[in-house]
């Protein structure tokens, strides 16, 4: 995302913003608003990464610079 604010590209956004959805649909627990990615539990970590994520998508892409 860095890079391509920097250079105006606009390959990885999409690409993130696909994964996104792909994991809201597949990996959310409705119930608990948690995220699973297999075995019995979900590391806070999984969770952090999949919220930063998100964080990064709702920034407009010529703020994104300041985020990393």
């Amino acid at each position: 995302m860095l890079l391509e604010s920097t250079t105006g590209g606009s390959t990885y956004r999409p690409a993130m913003q696909s994964y996104a959805d792909s994991v809201w649909a597949v990996n959310r627990d409705a119930a608990t608003g948690l995220f699973h990615f297999g075995g019995d539990h979900t590391p806070v970590i999984d969770q952090s990464a999949i919220v930063q994520i998100y964080a990064v998508l709702v920034w407009a892409p010529p703020r994104q610079r300041s985020l990393h």
